[in-house]
């Protein structure tokens, strides 16, 4: 197709992307909303919009299925999660049309494609929903996928090529420790100890205290010893111990994700009157009310430690495609010149609307998975045999509390593990 012929059109293109860009807008802030009010019902209600939108369905599912898990439909948010997967998320291919479209009008025509992290987090949700249905074999599986693709990403070392794989890891271990898996676990645990020192976090002591275990367990002297003197004072139990009672597992999910908007600078020339646009995402954090919580039982206490920052992921994704974004905004800058320059010699109103157009049309793509938290924390505490109440205290960050939840009827045998999730907004 002639490109001025293609640069007729953007009108057309304009009106369709902008309309689209403001249902898909107003929908994810209606949403927001109603979790910000602690209102899941109805923040899935307001995503209902969405769910035509061929380009967003990836995204629609991503926050369908994190809404339906906040509501405790673990089901449906499986069937959702899985529904994601199909939509090629785990595929980096775009078509052909599509990346034209991004060369030429905007970023945001593209497909959604989810940064390595979501894809990651995918798989962790879905594992945590299989944890908390009881089904452990399909949480063994999806432990196994999330593992692929890893490997998948770097086949040297089966890590995430800038991090954001260290909850991922820690919560496989957990798995694979529950199934009497003891080598596959103690990988798990090592690499997630790994991720975490490289992304100069510090490690949960919980994990610190499984590797001291597993270390002993399996006879690895030499790594144990490190540990040992790494982890020096964290106390920890030998796995060869008589079993006594089970374990319950509570997850934080805390805040909101970093939400993307639009920075942008326009300029125009003083001889040509052409109008030039640069149009980039930016994040913005919101932290969230509550910095830490605590788990009890009786006399029986754990204290929640950060496992994993969701916001520093997306921050360091975005920070590394910023180049790339920056670049292909300037080509277009330079494709909406040439064809309003030959739009201005074949009639000068097509090329004043070729020339606002092009610029108006030029928009950020501030499409995110934007029901993840801001961060992710867990607590590990270990119960007799029996029924248990456990309550969950959140604390700010000056060490008031926020807010206290209890968690009725929570039957433990022998040997058990139990996975319990709070979404707090």
């Amino acid at each position: 197709m002639n490109p001025l012929a293609t640069w007729r059109l953007l009108p057309l293109l304009l009106v369709l992307v902008l309309s689209g860009c403001a249902t898909h807008g107003q929908a994810l802030n209606r949403m927001e909303g109603h979790l910000l009010s602690q209102q899941p019902e109805q923040a899935l209600q307001a995503l209902q919009p969405l769910q035509g939108a061929n380009r967003n369905r990836a995204l629609y599912e991503l926050n369908r299925g994190m809404l339906l898990r906040m509501q405790g439909e673990l089901e449906a948010s499986v069937e959702a999660f899985e529904k994601a997967k199909t939509l090629g998320l785990s595929l980096d291919a775009i078509s052909i049309s599509e990346s034209l479209g991004a060369l030429t009008v905007a970023e945001n025509v593209r497909s959604y494609t989810p940064d390595v992290h979501e894809r990651i987090l995918l798989h962790v949700y879905q594992a945590l929903n299989f944890l908390e249905l009881g089904e452990f074999d399909a949480a063994r599986v999806e432990a196994l996928q999330l593992d692929l693709a890893l490997r998948r990403l770097d086949p040297a070392t089966g890590r995430a090529p800038y991090g954001g794989d260290a909850f991922a890891r820690y919560l496989t271990g957990v798995i694979y420790e529950a199934a009497g898996e003891w080598s596959d676990a103690m990988i798990a645990y090592r690499l997630a100890l790994r991720t975490y020192d490289e992304q100069t976090q510090p490690a949960p002591v919980s994990l610190a205290a499984r590797l001291l275990a597993l270390s002993d367990y399996l006879d690895l002297v030499d790594e144990h010893a490190e540990y040992r003197h790494r982890f020096n004072g964290i106390d920890w139990a030998p796995i060869d111990l008589p079993v006594t009672g089970g374990e319950v597992v509570v997850i934080l999910h805390n805040g909101l994700a970093p939400r993307k908007y639009e920075r942008s600078v326009t300029t125009q020339s003083y001889d040509t009157g052409q109008l030039y646009r640069v149009a980039l995402p930016a994040l913005r954090r919101r932290p969230p009310t509550v910095a830490s919580f605590s788990v009890h039982a009786g006399e029986l206490q754990s204290q929640g430690e950060a496992a994993e920052w969701v916001y520093q992921l997306a921050d360091s994704a975005l920070e590394r495609q910023l180049p790339g974004l920056t670049a292909r905004a300037l080509t277009r800058n330079v494709a909406r010149h040439n064809a309003a320059k030959r739009a201005r010699e074949e009639n000068p109103f097509l090329g004043f609307l070729v020339n606002l157009g092009g610029a108006l049309s030029e928009q950020a793509d501030v499409r995110s998975w934007r029901t993840l938290p801001d961060n992710i924390q867990i607590a590990r505490l270990r119960l007799a045999p029996g029924s248990h109440t456990l309550t969950v205290k959140l604390w700010d960050s000056a060490g008031r509390l926020v807010e206290e939840r209890e968690i009725a009827s929570l039957n433990l045998d022998e040997g058990d593990l139990r996975v319990v999730s709070l979404h707090w907004m």
